[in-house]
């Protein structure tokens, strides 16, 4: 049979929470890195191979924080790195992988948008808050009733 897990609410970073760790990164393996003060233990993410993965998820949780400023949720977060990945544009200081550091390095690999997620998971530090659903919002008056669905 299926079952339902009810109402699935979209995770929003709290940007002062990244902030705080700082922009220096040291990569120390493949699953461990230091970011700020943080150590992050990337061992249960298992689809990262190469060094220059977790180096660039390393230097790409520094600038997210600028990220959280225009994305409320941490899916649109993902699309706009990944988009931001795929824009090759010459005309600005920096595109590609690029966007993820603060020099142009050429020594990243291109990691999936889960190991990104999975990688801000592992920050004990991070604050996360909660979006609203749409059957939260049923109760307010000119709000969507929650019988609406949204598609991926």
């Amino acid at each position: 049979g299926t079952s339902s897990f009810g109402n699935v609410r979209d995770r929003m970073p709290v940007a002062t929470s990244l902030e705080r760790l700082g922009t220096r990164v040291k990569v120390l393996s493949l699953t461990k890195t230091i970011v700020g003060e943080s150590e992050i233990d990337l061992s249960g993410v298992e689809q990262l191979v190469e060094k220059c993965q977790t180096r660039c998820i390393s230097d790409l949780l520094t600038f997210l924080p600028k990220y959280l400023a225009s994305s409320s949720t941490l899916r649109e977060v993902l699309d706009k790195i990944d988009t931001d990945f795929d824009n090759l544009t010459a005309n600005k200081r920096a595109s590609g992988l690029d966007v993820a550091g603060q020099w142009l390095t050429g020594s990243y690999a291109r990691p999936r948008r889960f190991e990104i997620a999975a990688s801000l998971n592992r920050i004990r530090s991070l604050d996360v808050r909660m979006a609203e659903t749409q059957q939260d919002r049923k109760e307010v008056p000119g709000a969507a009733t929650g019988d609406e669905r949204s598609g991926w």
